[in-house]
């Protein structure tokens, strides 16, 4: 799946007051960085299950934020 826009992302996280480490711990991760990488634009695909964690994180449809890469 591929981020439609990072812009987007980071204004949801705004909405939602989430900081990438926040919006990390809401999906389940550990980690912040690749949620980091996806807001600075350094990478864009993800896995399915990281897309719906992300969006579910936000409260948002999976198409609302991603691409499936097969369309």
């Amino acid at each position: 799946m591929i981020l439609k826009d990072r812009r987007a992302l980071a204004r949801l996280m705004a909405l939602e007051g989430l900081s990438q480490r926040g919006l990390a711990e809401r999906a389940g991760w550990r980690s912040h960085s690749y949620v980091g990488r996806l807001v600075a634009g350094q990478a864009r695909a993800v896995s399915p299950d990281a897309a719906t964690r992300i969006a579910t994180a936000l409260g948002v449809s999976v198409v609302d934020l991603f691409d499936d890469v097969a369309s």
